[in-house]
């Protein structure tokens, strides 16, 4: 994708980016993140606690429940209690960004999606930041880092961040559902939902290899198919597991309605440009 090009943006755990941000001064540098996803979104450090003010290093803190409360605190010293100064930064973040989705770190007391340890009894829950995010936003599609190695999962965060950027920046380009409902079943005078709603549903069916395999050699058929997502879609084994299979076809018929989406769905499926071929060589 060109540079030029105005991208979605994702919010991502700066540690995830390799910034040493962490309480001890390390990092947690993700490959796929940094070396694919930052291809076809722009991506935007993010760390809550060093937004807080708390520095690095820093005391490490954990998720405590007191009454119907959830509160940070020192995990060497109770008396460290960082809850306000994570609110008085999720405030402010709030009121003052536009992002298309959230890549957040696995586990933080903070940044957790649903991950993070609570007291010692084996519960986890969201981050503080995180579930602030989520309450103002939830529309907003967020995932750990570690949900992004589940294919379905990865296909499913991508394609919501774009149809986000399609409304926030006004690109009506970047919601064209009609390859949603063609691969429904469903013709033009079929619509009747929005096409995230659309996309729900299309995610969410229960997809048989046949009829998958039956789209993609209709598609192969249509002359207007560029020949590399020809290749591409013949090159992905019978034996695939069917979420490939359905993306590498969502992202052909996206390249065929001339969606910029078309690449980026591909690298979500493909992982590194690999389409599970027998041989193994890159598409």
């Amino acid at each position: 994708m060109d540079e030029r090009e105005p991208r979605p943006i994702l919010a991502v755990s700066a540690c995830l980016l390799g910034e040493s941000v962490r309480y001890d001064g390390r990092h947690k540098r993700d490959d796929w993140v940094c070396e694919v996803l930052s291809r076809h979104f722009h991506l935007q450090p993010l760390c809550p606690e060093v937004g807080a003010g708390l520095g690095v290093p820093r005391p490490s803190v954990r998720l405590v429940r007191r009454g119907d409360e959830l509160r940070a605190v020192g995990v060497e010293d109770a008396d460290v209690d960082v809850t306000e100064s994570l609110a008085a930064f999720t405030r402010d973040y709030l009121r003052g960004q536009r992002v298309d989705g959230m890549v957040l770190k696995a586990r933080s007391p903070s940044c957790a999606l649903d991950s993070a340890p609570v007291d010692e009894g084996g519960e986890t829950g969201p981050g503080l930041f995180t579930a602030r995010v989520v309450a103002r936003w939830p529309w907003l599609p967020v995932i750990e880092e570690n949900g992004l190695a589940d294919l379905w999962r990865r296909l499913h965060f991508v394609e919501r961040a774009w149809i986000g950027f399609g409304l926030r920046s006004g690109r009506l380009g970047c919601l064209r559902p009609s390859w949603v409902y063609r691969l429904q079943g469903r013709g033009p005078g079929g619509i009747d939902q929005d096409p995230a709603r659309s996309l729900e549903e299309a995610l969410a069916r229960p997809w048989q290899v046949s009829e998958i395999a039956r789209q993609g050699a209709f598609l192969c058929q249509d002359p207007r198919l560029p020949e590399a997502w020809r290749e591409r879609l013949q090159a992905v084994p019978p034996e695939a597991e069917p979420a490939l299979r359905l993306g590498v076809l969502l992202a052909a018929l996206a390249a065929l309605d001339g969606d910029a989406r078309g690449e980026a769905l591909f690298l979500a499926v493909g992982g590194q440009l690999r389409c599970l071929a027998a041989e193994g060589e890159p598409c």
